[in-house]
């Protein structure tokens, strides 16, 4: 079901049609809106009287600036089921980072997002492309206030879907927009990568709202400021390989339940999503996240994508075998929130199902060829097969980590945010995330001191837990330990 040129061409006509609808729509149903919501008294009432000092006008810009620092120490396995190509393993490492957030009023209906993160990295043993300083424009985007509820947003914009907590299969702009994985936490990735260049619609009104959102390919070419991931490059060859296109409606009309309907195309491949929640009671939240798309599995993508940027042979066959064919995939994020007020926690548990992601089956052989190219590493003559062998095995677990996707079919999250916790100004987190298929698990336990309103100092831990032929078990790291803080200057 590939788009050809004529019907993307009808894509656009349509897209303009419904532009062209939504300011009327979005206006009138915004001013009889906001009458309504007046009180009688406040309308009938008498006029200010003379002299009363005016409200005291919004600022015309909001800034936010922190420092964030995260020293790691790193703990690693003395074997593994299926070794590395290259090990690189650094006992510790160092990020600072300094993160802006700004918003600008230019006009009354023109307004200016930027958001930066400029990155440090240092450690023993690290690769010349780990290490140095990396600068993340997240975010440069002006927005137009073109009528009542109706926006036009105009750059790099960060587009987060989803209600899922630990998996959005419906984030569709998140896959390689992270240039560091400086959490296992999903909610923090989010915040913390870089923006699409694109075009987004919005209409809002009192029953829902549509937005729409067109994202043009880059070209990529080396060298240039606008795709070089060196230092001060905008990397727009990671967010902007390729046409996308995305229209979402938001419907209010259900009591107590918020459905959200998406299509997303990718580059020609058709996605179809639904995001749905329902309150029951005080305490309780229920949420689905749904999409089918049209993809291969997760063995032959990863290993196409990896042979076009070149980290593995062209001419090898692929280590494990995998399905090309082109057809829907579902993926499946369904879980619940459980909140205690009375000791100010909530608690997170979902099931994620993702078909493109690795069976049983294609765990045996993931683990079966690293074996075999284990042997061929001894012999001279076949080392480098093996190497090959190996380099694929481990550019399908890479490809999983950056389109941040579950590498199993099947795994079941859970995540508990405790604040003020035992103490005041305390607030401990617990994630984990347990491989349904072989039981291993990822488990991080955080706490987090608020020493004042500006300073937050940060203690974490990561353990990857399982036997050697496990999922969790088979990584290269058991665990590791990082201590930091933030500090606030805005």
């Amino acid at each position: 079901m590939v788009m050809t040129s004529s019907g993307r061409s009808r894509y656009f006509i349509l897209l303009a049609l419904v532009l062209m609808s939504i300011p009327c729509a979005a206006s009138g149903a915004g001013a009889d809106t906001d009458l309504e919501l007046i009180p009688e008294e406040l309308q009938s009432g008498p006029a200010p009287e003379a002299g009363a000092q005016p409200p005291a006008a919004p600022s015309p810009y909001r800034i936010k600036v922190f420092l964030d620092e995260a020293l790691q120490g790193n703990f690693y396995r003395s074997s593994l089921a299926v070794p590395l190509p290259v090990s690189n393993f650094s006992g510790f490492t160092n990020r600072t980072s300094l993160d802006v957030r700004a918003e600008v009023t230019l006009f009354p209906t023109l307004s200016l997002t930027v958001a930066d993160r400029l990155n440090y990295f240092a450690g023993p043993n690290m690769l010349e492309s780990q290490e140095g300083i990396l600068n993340d424009l997240k975010e440069t985007y002006l927005t137009w206030n073109m009528a009542g509820s109706y926006f036009i947003d105009l750059g790099r914009i960060n587009v987060k879907n989803g209600v899922a907590i630990g998996f959005n299969p419906t984030d569709y702009f998140k896959k390689d927009a992270v240039t560091a994985i400086i959490s296992q936490d999903a909610t923090v990735l989010r915040e913390n990568r870089l923006g699409t260049l694109m075009m987004r619609t919005q209409g809002i009104w009192q029953m829902g709202s549509l937005t729409l959102v067109v994202a043009p390919e880059v070209p990529h070419e080396h060298d240039r400021w606008w795709t070089d991931e060196s230092g001060g490059g905008l990397q727009l060859n990671r967010t902007n390989d390729r046409f996308r296109m995305l229209a979402k409606a938001d419907v209010n009309a259900i009591q107590d339940m918020n459905p959200e309907v998406l299509y997303f195309d990718d580059d020609g491949r058709s996605n179809v999503g639904l995001n749905l929640t329902r309150g029951l009671g005080d305490n309780v939240v229920v949420y689905a996240e749904w999409n089918v798309g049209q993809s291969p599995d997760m063995v032959s993508e990863a290993l196409q994508n990896a042979r076009n940027e070149g980290t593995i042979p062209s001419g090898l066959p692929p280590a494990i075998p995998g399905s090309s064919e082109i057809r829907f995939r579902n993926q499946l994020a369904a879980g619940f929130s459980y909140t205690e007020k009375n000791i100010n926690r909530t608690t997170y548990f979902e099931y994620q199902y993702n078909e493109a992601g690795l069976s049983q089956n294609e765990w045996n052989n993931w683990f079966a060829a690293g074996e075999a190219a284990r042997g061929l590493l001894g012999n001279p003559a076949t080392s480098a097969v093996g190497k090959g062998i190996l380099g694929q095995l481990w550019a399908i677990r890479e490809f999983a980590q950056e389109a941040q996707e579950p590498l199993s079919q099947h795994a079941i999250f859970i995540r508990s945010f405790w604040q003020d916790a035992l103490v005041k100004k305390l607030d401990l987190t617990g994630i984990f995330q347990i491989n349904i298929l072989d039981g291993s698990l990822y488990l991080q336990p955080l706490a987090e001191y608020h020493l004042s309103n500006a300073l937050t100092v940060s203690l974490a831990f990561d353990f990857y837990l399982g036997a050697k032929g496990s999922d969790f078990g088979s990584l290269p790291q058991w665990g590791d330990i990082r201590a930091g803080f933030r500090y606030y200057f805005y």
